[in-house]
């Protein structure tokens, strides 16, 4: 009979398609990346718990050195955690690169099968199309009996309600398709991201190297060299800090109090991870004493911001959408920093960068990266420096020490964070 015929025929092609599609014929490349990137990824949790280790060591040498072999070593120590930070990144980019290449290759993989099942459908849908078009009486008579006839028009119907559950499949297929797109763009962001970090790092680790063949240079490698290296650069640094108190201190009479932002938690962000060392205000402790402008009746030194202690290379972030006001270098004071004021006015000030990512008037977001950790300027060990600024005070002055110097009539960061 040519119905039953036809309809054998359908059902064929139908078995064929329901046993055949989807395989992945690159089945095995796909399996060959997956153990790769398991390989990377266990890889750079074994560097990640190393780096740990190591920055653990790193900060108890982080005490100011009184001794030049203990510089030298803490700085061994540093150079060496950014160099495995290196490593660690030069994994991870090669982990994400690998899992942009089995992206690749199920993308490519999804393309064929939905192309394939549509040319599948469509021979189908043409065979039932032609059987649909014979009368309904004549196909009564192709039977010997009525029951026959019932049992393929079952049957017909099976086929339409499978070629509908395939059709379904189609679509969840396309959907798949869309969403493996969208974690390739991830990927490649990512990529992107962490080819940034190394460029970063490797300036970081540059910067470091060069700060150990300084402090090698000057001292010549002879303690008494090294003391007085010291004693000059705490000298300096009194000045400095005594400078920029009485600049700031100036501008806490010229402040327009009506312009200030009402304190309140999350006006801004947190612009590094880290641990809390220094809060803001008159610091009653030895180094406050010895460094920072007398407050309290000589009890304490002031400190004009909050200090966030984390491993050199740590990303430090925007803590609110807003414009870069100024960058400059200040020697013996804040190191490498930048400046950002934002749109209710107030402005954030970050010092001690090794790396500085932003120039001045790049408009920047909240938790856009603008520099990495440091310890550049008057700093015993890698930290943050994070100021905050009053609206309408901030301002740049030349020092005759420090270069540029960024001052402004400070505020409590922990009022807006």
């Amino acid at each position: 009979m040519i119905l039953t015929n036809k309809i054998k025929f359908v059902g064929g092609v139908l078995l064929a398609f329901l046993i055949f599609a989807p395989v992945f014929v690159f089945a095995d490349v796909v399996g060959d990346l997956k153990k790769e990137i398991l390989e990377k990824q266990t890889e750079i949790e074994t560097l990640e718990k190393q780096a740990k280790e190591y920055q653990k060591t790193v900060e108890q040498k982080e005490e100011a050195a009184e001794k030049l072999d203990q510089a030298i070593d803490y700085l061994d120590g540093q150079i060496n955690s950014v160099a495995l930070k290196i490593r660690i990144t030069e994994k991870q980019i090669e982990k994400t690169s690998l899992s942009i290449q089995e992206l690749e290759l199920k993308i490519t993989r999804q393309i064929e099968d939905i192309e394939e099942n549509k040319r599948n459908m469509a021979g189908i849908l043409r065979i039932i199309y032609e059987t649909a078009d014979e009368n309904a009486i004549e196909l009564v008579l192709k039977y010997e009996n009525f029951s026959d006839f019932l049992n393929q028009v079952n049957y017909a119907e099976n086929l339409q309600k499978e070629l509908q559950a395939k059709l379904d499949a189609l679509t969840l297929l396309k959907l798949q398709l869309n969403l493996e797109k969208k974690n390739l763009e991830t990927e490649k962001e990512s990529l992107k991201q962490y080819g940034n970090n190394l460029a970063a790092q490797k300036n970081v680790l540059t910067n470091q190297q060069d700060e150990k063949e300084r402090i090698l240079a000057v001292t010549n490698g002879q303690q008494k060299k090294y003391e007085k290296l010291l004693a000059d650069t705490e000298e300096k640094t009194r000045a400095i800090q005594k400078e920029i108190f009485e600049l700031e201190d100036k501008l806490r009479f010229t402040v327009d109090s009506s312009r200030i932002p009402a304190p309140r938690p999350g006006i801004l962000a947190w612009p590094t991870e880290g641990i809390l060392t220094q809060y803001y205000g008159c610091i009653e402790n030895k180094f406050a004493k010895s460094i920072y402008t007398s407050c309290n009746d000589g009890k304490g030194g002031f400190h004009n911001g909050l200090d966030l202690a984390a491993a050199i290379g740590t990303k430090i972030v925007s803590a609110r959408d807003g414009e870069v006001a100024a960058v400059g270098e200040a020697p013996y004071a804040y190191g490498n920093w930048v400046a950002i004021e934002h749109d209710n006015g107030l402005v954030t000030l970050y010092t001690h960068l090794s790396v500085r990512k932003v120039n001045k008037g790049d408009k920047v977001v909240q938790g856009q990266t603008v520099g990495y950790m440091g310890s550049t300027g008057n700093s015993t060990g890698s930290h943050l420096h994070f100021t905050v600024y009053a609206p309408g005070t901030f301002q740049t002055k030349p020092s005759t020490i420090a270069g540029i110097l960024p001052i402004g009539y400070s505020l409590n960061p922990l009022d807006y964070l």
